[in-house]
């Protein structure tokens, strides 16, 4: 990503190596709470507090783990 690599090259953004552990855990912690958020019985404002701390997996992978 063009964009993302500018930010490194004038230092706003740190470069990371590729951690797939770190991955599975984001995904662990996205599926715990957005079944969390389907619990019977939660208020919306739970529920939508639940749904919204998910990590947005979809737009962090493909820069953080390009090289998997």
């Amino acid at each position: 990503m063009k964009e993302l690599d500018n930010l490194v090259k004038i230092h706003k953004l740190k470069p990371e190596a590729p951690d797939a552990n770190e991955f599975a855990g984001m995904v662990r912690a996205a599926e715990t709470r957005l079944k969390d958020a389907a619990i019977v019985g939660l208020s919306v404002d739970s529920q939508f507090s639940l749904a919204c701390r998910t990590p947005p997996i979809s737009v962090v992978f493909p820069f953080e783990h390009r090289q998997l």
